[in-house]
């Protein structure tokens, strides 16, 4: 079973997706004078629900940029796994990198990430970190926080781009035959074909 841990509180896993999506490094590409680009890889993990000492428990938690990394036009995602990602805790709060949402936006720090080797669209996620959840004296700050779940890759956003726009953007960094381009509510996104 798929599961997040808070302390001694287990949570079943209803989804735990790998999501992907172009940013902007900083640095200026060579040849012109707009910044490179790269994609970022972050995990998506939503909990079913659970009725804890009278109230409704479902947490969710992302990763936006658990690290940031293009494989190459003739590669696979699959080839940027196995891989270890230790996150700094000092999260910005304008654009944090992972948050808790239980009855509001929680903080969570020290993330470890071990990333297993991907067969097929999965990987398996261990992920230990520290949160704070405010529920009273027991279940306060500082709580130990842990994952465990196979991971499957759900897609790669892109805005709202027209298959050919998408298929520019991506084509550099990215193998794409094993994925279809596809819009949800106006937005574009590479998914499993």
């Amino acid at each position: 079973m798929d599961v997040l841990r808070i302390d001694d509180l287990e949570f079943e896993l209803s989804r735990c997706a790998i999501v992907g999506f172009l940013t902007e490094t900083g640095d200026k590409d060579e040849d012109e004078d707009e910044d490179e680009e790269v994609l970022a890889w972050g995990l998506e993990l939503e909990c079913r629900e659970r009725k804890l000492f009278g109230d409704r428990w479902a947490p969710k938690l992302t990763c936006d940029r658990a690290f940031l990394a293009s494989p190459g036009a003739d590669q696979s995602w699959r080839s940027l796994f196995p891989r270890v990602v230790d996150l700094p805790d000092e999260n910005d709060d304008e654009d944090p990198t992972v948050l808790m949402y239980l009855w509001s936006h929680l903080g969570v720090r020290s993330n470890q990430l071990e990333l297993g080797e991907a067969r097929g669209w999965e990987l398996d996620v261990e992920w230990t970190a520290r949160c704070d959840v405010y529920f009273d004296d027991r279940y306060d700050s500082d709580l130990s926080l842990s994952v465990r779940a196979k991971a499957r890759f759900d897609r790669i956003l892109l805005g709202r781009q027209s298959e050919e726009e998408a298929r520019s953007e991506l084509e550099d960094h990215l193998d794409l035959t094993e994925l279809r381009y596809t819009v949800d509510d106006g937005v574009a996104a590479y998914v499993p074909a």
